[in-house]
């Protein structure tokens, strides 16, 4: 039986350049208290070793978890996996999100939460204690729930709040969802169409009622 490959890992790459498990992180992280001739000599080990970082060894230094918490609705997501009608554009933001995090060397995970959950706190505080992430991303309805923003601020957690214009903690994130009703109701309009009806989505997302302000507006001037 062949014998299998031994993987490299940090202590490898500290053995082999004589400096501690800390001081390979830090290099890895790029941390600005390292010196030339130091980032010199472990890059040589990590080259020479081929040695690929994980993610255990970038948090070895303390300062970062490079993990990105996405939080998803869990009863609305596995409704639709179930029923295989995945929700398209919850679906395209988190492979953007996936596929920018790997960009800078973070990983994005996704937990599914129930917005109406008495437990929700109790829920969340233990993803974050176990996960530690760096920053977390809300998707609707979470982006509008009270318990959840209020608790990552008081953790002091950055987050974005998605499909959000309201003030308060966070970042809000929104499209431009009145627009793209109005624009899409005047495409039909220039065709000849005249009764233009509109399906809205579900009244807990707030985008879907700026939608439903973009149609009915438009609708009232042609």
């Amino acid at each position: 039986m062949a014998r299998r490959r031994q993987s490299v890992t940090i202590k490898h790459v500290a053995a082999d350049a004589e400096v501690s498990l800390q001081t390979v992180s830090r290099v890895i992280n790029k941390e600005p208290n390292v010196s030339a001739a130091m980032k010199e000599r472990v890059q040589a080990s990590i080259d020479k070793l081929g040695y690929v970082p994980s993610i255990a060894a970038q948090r070895m230094s303390g300062s970062r978890s490079y993990l990105i918490l996405a939080l998803n609705d869990r009863e609305r997501t596995i409704a639709q996996w179930r029923a295989r009608e995945g929700n398209d554009w919850v679906d395209q933001m988190l492979l953007g999100g996936m596929l920018k995090c790997a960009e800078h060397g973070y990983r994005m995970l996704i937990e599914l939460v129930d917005t109406h959950d008495d437990h929700i706190e109790r829920e969340l505080t233990a993803a974050i204690a176990s996960l530690q992430p760096d920053g977390i991303i809300l998707t609707p309805p979470h982006s509008h729930n009270p318990k959840i923003t209020s608790l990552l601020a008081a953790n002091n957690i950055p987050f974005v709040r998605v499909g959000s214009r309201s003030e308060g903690p966070g970042i809000p994130v929104s499209m431009e969802d009145e627009d793209s009703a109005r624009m899409a109701t005047e495409h039909l309009h220039k065709f000849g169409h005249k009764r233009i009806g509109f399906i809205a989505g579900s009244p807990e997302y707030n985008l879907s009622q700026w939608r439903e302000d973009g149609w009915r507006a438009t609708m009232e001037e042609l």
